[in-house]
């Protein structure tokens, strides 16, 4: 008989984990066998828990006449309404500030998780900035104006060969900065890294051109040595279009260039 009601313990408390919550079956269980005259070590053996929950259980019941579980307090909050308030007006003063110089300048008495995780509350956190490079705005005009040209015209679109070059170098101009920023501002121009164009030790330039069921190789562009700074001139870009586009062109596409002083 003992071993059945073992069995019938270990049933009840098969997939509970370790600080995990009593279930309600096993605390119902636990006090109809101390009422039915068990022991309560006894039955704390059988149940896989202390006899101080057992003793806890048995007051509960007498004092609220449930068995239901309380809800749990959670971790307690360390950082006052206003100290919140502190901090997501900094961040939203000085998007790169760190977390340790928030803990510093507002001198709070918490750890540099505890400031992240109030920001996390309210879906503020960290983000690497995206790297754009700045336009004027003649050059915002020029894109809109295109778009505006363009939109809804999808057929001709697809027809189109559109190019680019890209700039390859062995360490960046524009180092990666973080900025703290709701998910939908991520291209907001304040939360931009604006890319310049630097002079890096080893650069090289590519161009390459894609069209609806095609693409051509890459070309590694040819310095112009004719040119006053040895670089890449108008010569340079019909070099790389008689390499890349010519062998792929049959004069019935559009073919796109997007401005740039050497085209």
């Amino acid at each position: 008989m003992e071993a059945k009601k073992r069995a019938f313990g270990d049933i009840l408390n098969a997939n509970r984990q370790g600080k995990q919550q009593t279930p309600l079956e096993t605390r119902t269980a636990i006090v109809a066998a101390v009422q039915g005259g068990e022991k309560h070590a006894v039955v704390a053996e059988r149940f896989g828990v202390s006899r101080a929950t057992v003793t806890r259980l048995l007051r509960r019941l007498e004092k609220t006449s449930t068995l239901k579980a309380e809800d749990r307090k959670g971790r307690p909050k360390l950082l006052s309404p206003r100290d919140s308030r502190r901090i997501r007006r900094e961040v939203r003063r000085d998007y790169q500030v760190t977390r340790k110089e928030l803990v510093y300048d507002l001198d709070l008495d918490v750890s540099a998780t505890t400031v992240r995780r109030d920001l996390l509350a309210v879906n503020l956190r960290k983000w690497k900035a995206k790297k754009r490079i700045f336009l004027s705005k003649e050059a915002i005009d020029q894109r809109r104006t295109f778009i505006q040209h363009w939109n809804r015209k999808e057929d001709e679109l697809v027809e189109i060969i559109f190019s680019d070059e890209c700039t390859v170098q062995n360490n960046s101009t524009t180092p990666n900065c973080w900025v703290w920023r709701f998910t939908h501002e991520a291209y907001d121009a304040k939360f931009v890294n604006k890319a310049t164009h630097g002079k890096a030790d080893i650069i090289i330039m590519v161009w390459g051109g894609i069209w609806k069921g095609g693409r051509s190789k890459l070309v590694i562009m040819t310095r112009d040595e004719l040119a006053k700074k040895k670089g890449f001139t108008s010569n340079s870009y019909c070099w790389a279009l008689e390499e890349g586009l010519l062998p792929n062109y049959d004069g019935t596409r559009h073919f796109q260039q997007d401005n740039a002083s050497i085209h």
